[in-house]
């Protein structure tokens, strides 16, 4: 197949899976609006027209058609970087963000390509998503390995780190291991341990949510149907506790071997190690600072007191909140939380200058 019929064959890919009439194939993917899940079906698709197999990963280093027939016609994938530039810029200021817990860095992208300032900014991504290596199970493991890989890519901080939902986690991990007195800024993004980990009176207020979302859902069934939930729910009561954990167990397993069966297998895998390193993991004290932003908009199963769950686990928490809810603040709402970091990001007299709305100051604990 020659370079024409090779971009004929991607042009159509990719309008089909970006739903567009036509594509410029010198158009950058996320620009067009691509997402992770777009990502995952378009490599899918390129695999079964093409008969050729590249990581998901690849779309960073070929990001449009053009790229994407050349790195195609190699047929060498690129070499695997835990590090994705999602927008070039001051590298001794750079922001590095941490994957999310799929491992995947593709739904930062456009969140990073928004942050103002001279920042460089980087996403982490895990091991394990070309295929090659096995994905870490522990936070303690991916934070060491990110820690090592940055200071190769950094030798001297200090570092501005983050990350989103379970990379937030991860972050605080990093930043422990790097130490409060080489790290210049942490920013956890509606960040949250495993449920275990919350105090009590959180756990506590997140189950009467969700017990009230599951009412309100039981309400709109027929009777019958709630009648046999609720029936379910009385007997387990009574049934040995050990058994009760066994059948949990299998539940949890059978679950996580099902996560997105339709992805491509070191997606899958990545993204059961994360799970698995998120209910095995224990955040611990970090004696430097916690710059948190919330979603505006808390679901059922995330805490809408951020500062009770995190307040204990640091010297001094500062919390922030954007628009959106735990999904959207990275897709509909990503300006406004690109903005928010971009705020922080910058230089303390311009965030005096530019008070961030919504923003609550903890004071460091005695």
């Amino acid at each position: 197949m020659d370079r024409s019929e090779t971009i004929d064959r991607l042009t159509q890919i990719w309008s089909c899976v970006l739903r567009l009439p036509s594509v410029d194939i010198d158009a950058n993917f996320f620009d067009l609006g691509g997402d992770s899940l777009m990502a995952v079906g378009l490599f899918l698709e390129i695999e079964q027209a093409l008969e050729i197999k590249f990581p998901i990963t690849a779309i960073y280093d070929a990001p449009t058609i053009r790229e994407l027939a050349e790195l195609i016609e190699s047929e060498a994938a690129p070499a695997y970087d835990h590090f994705v530039t999602l927008k070039t810029g001051d590298d001794s200021a750079a922001f590095y963000i941490v994957h999310g817990v799929g491992g995947t860095v593709i739904e930062l992208a456009t969140t990073g390509k928004l942050i103002r300032g001279p920042n460089a900014v980087y996403a982490i991504q895990a091991r394990g998503l070309d295929g090659r290596e096995k994905p870490l199970e522990r936070i303690e493991d991916m934070a060491a390995l990110y820690v090592e890989e940055l200071k190769r890519r950094q030798p001297q901080g200090p570092y501005r780190i983050g990350g989103y939902s379970f990379g937030g986690v991860v972050a605080l991990e990093m930043a422990r291991l790097l130490g409060p007195e080489n790290v210049a800024q942490l920013l956890m993004i509606d960040a949250y341990a495993h449920p275990h980990t919350w105090p009590l009176k959180t756990r506590a207020t997140v189950r009467a949510r969700k017990l009230a979302y599951r009412a309100r859902d039981l309400s709109r069934q027929p009777f019958s149907a709630t009648v046999a939930v609720v029936r379910r729910k009385f007997l387990n009561l009574f049934r040995d506790r050990e058994a009760r954990k066994a059948e949990r167990a299998v539940y949890v397993n059978n679950w996580l071997g099902a996560v997105n069966p339709d992805l491509p297998l070191p997606l899958r895998q990545t993204r059961i190690a994360g799970d698995a390193a998120l209910v095995a993991h224990t955040p611990k004290y970090y004696s430097g600072k916690i710059i948190f932003i919330r979603a505006g908009k808390t679901g059922p199963v995330f805490p809408s007191d951020a500062a009770n769950v995190w307040r204990r686990k640091t010297r001094q928490f500062e919390l922030h909140t954007t628009v959106g809810d735990h999904r959207s603040m990275l897709g509909a709402h990503a300006p406004a939380l690109a903005e928010r970091i971009s705020t922080l990001l910058a230089p303390r007299k311009e965030v005096a200058a530019q008070p961030s709305a919504g923003m609550k100051l903890r004071a460091s604990l005695p």
